[in-house]
């Protein structure tokens, strides 16, 4: 039997670094160029908990381009939470080479 506890709010303290990115992200929220993966059964809630996150960094003024691949980003009412920049429906390293040379 699996077990799951839903997080409330991750309550860890800022970790002190050095860098030239000095945005100020709110606790509980992970430092931007983060690796994670989100994962549950159909239903569970990964892509609302996704989404809130994202807008959480958005209210804050963390993120200031949100910049979407999907097919189905806009059938998906939840993505309406989110002030997006872009959305492109097919994903190709082409793409993503002119996103990241934008985002320079």
């Amino acid at each position: 039997m699996i077990n799951s506890t839903r997080i409330q709010t991750i309550r860890n303290g800022m970790i002190q670094e050095g860098g030239k990115d000095k945005r100020e992200i709110p606790t509980g929220l992970f430092k931007p160029h983060m690796t994670f993966m989100l994962s549950g059964k159909t239903g569970s809630g990964k892509s609302t908990a996704l989404l809130n996150m994202v807008k959480s960094y958005t209210d804050n003024d963390v993120f200031q381009n949100i910049v979407v691949i999907s097919p189905t980003v806009q059938f998906d009412e939840k993505f309406k939470i989110l002030p997006l920049t872009e959305v492109y429906e097919e994903y190709s390293d082409e793409l993503l080479g002119q996103i990241m040379e934008q985002q320079k």
